[in-house]
């Protein structure tokens, strides 16, 4: 018989406690580039997040 502790302890093993994060910037999509190349799609596949950092386009 199993008991809970070592149960949870099992399932707690199999989260993923880190994250993995992708960064772009800088796109300027579509003022520059029509849009986002597919290769960066391919790169950001098994990301968990992507942060967009922005477009510097005018010191306004």
């Amino acid at each position: 018989m199993t008991s809970d502790l070592s149960m949870i302890s099992r399932e707690i093993a199999n989260v993923k406690a880190s994250k993995t994060v992708g960064l772009i910037s800088d796109t300027h999509v579509p003022s520059r580039a029509s849009c986002i190349p597919k290769m960066v799609f391919k790169i950001f596949e098994n990301v968990d997040f992507i942060i967009h950092a922005g477009d510097l386009v005018k010191l306004d």
